[in-house]
């Protein structure tokens, strides 16, 4: 896999917030959340149920920072870095937090 054009992103629903991670382009990534929202799997976690709550029409999609990197644990780590500046929003929907 490739790193070097990676991106941070933030997902925003109706003052929800969400921070991923991915070499994908944000239309794939839509895309992605999109079937994931109506999967058994991942009906139960905090962000698709504010999706599916509040509708997938209301989901916007942001590129916080392009970071090249070598590898998905760098990326994740910086991913982790940006959560970590904003654990204390309540509508933040990251669930766990890097020590």
């Amino acid at each position: 896999m490739e790193y070097k054009n990676s991106i941070i992103y933030k997902l925003y629903i109706k003052g929800y917030v969400f921070y991923g991670a991915s070499t994908k382009s944000l239309k794939d990534i839509l895309k992605m959340l999109k079937s994931h929202s109506t999967a058994t799997k991942c009906k139960n976690t905090k962000l698709f149920n504010v999706i599916n709550h509040l509708g997938f029409e209301n989901v916007e999609i942001s590129i916080v920072e392009h970071f090249k990197c070598n590898s998905k644990q760098e990326l994740n780590k910086r991913c982790w870095d940006i959560v970590n500046k904003k654990k204390n929003n309540p509508l933040l929907l990251n669930v766990r937090f890097a020590k």
